[in-house]
């Protein structure tokens, strides 16, 4: 049942030393504001790193030609080869654990190469094919992505990023069926796609053309850049890699031991690189906010220890007036919890509302199209629950040894002390 009277002599016990219980209170505060910041700014920069993978098959990996590192078959070191779409067949037929493959040529963003009237720019121009949304896939914002008809025609068609968009075409202005310049050419533009994550300008920034177009553009015969893969349910990447690698060698006559010939770039083991960082600087962010939290409990303690040597006539005289041991113990703990949970809530309350003013920043700056490694300054709900929980548990802590010690006062001596 509620005691009114139990709580005022709480409160009214509490509010003799203003100050010295302020001070006390505020290494609590401390402790759960640091733990609230550092847990939110964790987060924030976890959310931005695993953002930058949107748009990106974790079970994927690309794959593109280098000089080889060693002699092999007649050929010396540092020979010239490239992959070409005979390989691309190949691996399909070959790899049952691969899910889905795709070649792509790259022909850079040489000085304002993509054009429509007086309005001209630098943009990547890529050779594509309708499997690359497999790879990377984007958002389709009007019109489509390139189709297997585009490519065995040869069509000149592309489809161009957002940003392409809004520096060749004025603003309310419709681009599908309108012509743009690329490399001297001109293409009707069949398509407006923007990236997954709004991180990833690049992909905003780039012109996409029909695989066969570009290829016949280059002269490149059936060479490809580099291509992106898939691996199959339940297949590791790094062992489709393996496969794909050893292929590709033994076509190309390249030394099996030749760790330069193939570069390669392994998504699922970038995502899991990043994932184990980030589950590192949240424990760590969770160890210094509980340091930080269990020096301001001690502070607690100590001065509870102090406040009882206070107040050992007014134990004393509430022992001889029939006061029971458990009573002495409950007040004191009480005291002590309510001191830490009270600063606690405040400290993670402001916390909070730190880390909202933090993200409303980061959303206008995002707005006008700042990009920023930090994304959603945040600790989950399950964390602020487990931050009170330890709060309550901590406040119970701090104060069962002073109340132990309280106990143990006898009533004639406290009465008699000075």
């Amino acid at each position: 049942m509620f005691d009114a009277d139990y709580w005022k002599e709480i409160f009214h016990t509490l509010g003799c030393n203003k100050t010295r219980t302020l001070l006390t209170a505020f290494g609590v505060f401390w402790g759960l504001f640091m733990l609230t910041l550092l847990a939110g700014a964790g987060n924030a920069l976890r959310n931005g790193a695993m953002k930058d993978f949107d748009g990106y098959a974790k079970n994927g990996a690309y794959l593109w030609s280098q000089p080889t590192g060693k002699p092999c078959g007649g050929y010396s070191r540092g020979r010239e080869w490239h992959i070409t779409l005979q390989d691309v067949a190949v691996l399909k037929h070959k790899l049952a654990e691969l899910k889905s493959i795709a070649p792509r040529l790259h022909a850079g963003s040489g000085a304002k190469n993509v054009a429509r009237g007086a309005r001209s720019a630098s943009f990547t121009v890529v050779g594509d094919v309708p499997s690359w949304r497999d790879i990377e896939s984007m958002k389709i914002l009007k019109g489509r992505f390139i189709n297997g008809l585009d490519i065995r025609e040869k069509r000149k068609v592309c489809v161009i990023g957002k940003r392409v968009a809004e520096v060749l075409f004025l603003p309310g202005e419709e681009p599908i069926g309108k012509k743009v310049k690329v490399f001297g050419g001109y293409f009707r533009v069949v398509g407006v796609v923007a990236p997954v994550s709004a991180q990833d300008r690049q992909k905003s920034r780039t012109v996409h053309l029909p695989f066969a177009t570009l290829g016949g553009l280059l002269n490149l015969g059936d060479d490809i850049h580099y291509m992106g893969v898939t691996a199959a349910d339940g297949v590791s990447v790094a062992t489709l890699e393996e496969r794909i690698i050893a292929i590709l060698k033994e076509r190309h006559s390249i030394a099996p031991d030749d760790a330069q010939a193939v570069g390669h770039l392994n998504i699922e083991r970038q995502y899991r690189k990043m994932t184990s960082l980030f589950f590192g600087i949240s424990a760590l962010s969770w160890a210094v906010g509980l340091g930080t939290l269990a020096a301001g409990v001690i502070g607690i303690c100590n001065i509870m220890l102090l406040v009882i040597r206070e107040r050992t006539r007014e134990i004393g005289i509430k022992r001889a007036l029939g006061a029971t041991p458990l009573q002495i113990r409950l007040q004191i703990v009480c005291e002590s919890a309510l001191l830490t949970c009270v600063s606690g809530y405040a400290g993670l309350s402001a916390g909070v509302l730190i880390l909202e003013a933090v993200n409303r920043v980061l959303k206008k700056a995002s707005a006008v199209g700042e990009g920023s490694m930090f994304l959603n300054p945040s600790i989950s709900l399950d964390a602020a629950l487990g931050a009170l929980a330890v709060l309550v548990v901590a406040g119970i802590l701090a104060g069962l040894l002073p109340a132990q010690r309280a106990v143990r006062i006898k009533p004639v001596e406290a009465i008699q002390d000075e």
